[in-house]
């Protein structure tokens, strides 16, 4: 969402120039500090952006990040949530089918049919291993909200050093709806 506010300023070119950018420099300042840390995903350039997009036209970006907020916390967490506990449910419930027919091929003593029964169970298991390993990986990788901060940084320097009139016109526009927020919470005057 906040590539569409640097897209609709600048243009398709400078979104991604500004995510790699983020991305790459954000993660090797973070990298110089803490030598030992394991770095997955994209958010730094994702942030290059979003301090981009929220520097260039701050209303729009803040309605686009609410409507982001919204749609993350209140869809899509539930339903991969609710993903997941449908499929540990349908693997434990294939599970219980496979030992109980594994039961009765022991009963009946059809060895090959308890060969295939408990290849079958195996992979179950292994697919359940594997949910319960994503799912604890998951909640138990940290957010790092300085490698966040300097993909922000990145982003805006982007800006300042290659797009320093837009910069500085932004700036301007920014100080501006900042100082009516100010005045309108009664701290305007307070600041100068």
């Amino acid at each position: 969402a906040y590539a569409i506010v640097v897209e609709l300023v600048f243009g398709s070119l400078d979104v991604l120039l500004i995510f790699f950018i983020s991305a790459i420099a954000g993660a090797i300042v973070y990298l110089f500090f803490n030598a030992n840390a394991i770095l997955l995903g994209a958010s730094t350039g994702v942030m290059g952006l979003a301090s981009t997009a929220l520097f260039l036209n701050l209303k729009k970006a803040l309605m686009l990040s609410i409507a982001m907020l919204i749609v993350v916390y209140f869809i899509i967490t539930p339903g991969i949530s609710v993903g997941i506990t449908s499929q540990k449910q349908l693997l434990d419930s294939q599970k219980n089918v496979f030992s109980t027919e594994l039961e009765n091929a022991k009963i009946q003593g059809d060895v090959q049919k308890q060969q295939v029964l408990e290849k079958r169970i195996s992979e179950v298991q292994a697919k359940s291993m594997q949910l319960d390993e994503g799912q604890k990986f998951a909640d138990q990788t940290p957010t790092s909200n300085s490698a966040h901060a300097f993909g922000a940084f990145f982003g805006l320097a982007y800006l300042f050093i290659f797009r320093h009139n837009k910069f500085k016109e932004a700036a301007a526009d920014l100080h501006g709806v900042l100082m009516g927020i100010l005045g309108f919470v009664g701290l305007r005057s307070k600041v100068r």
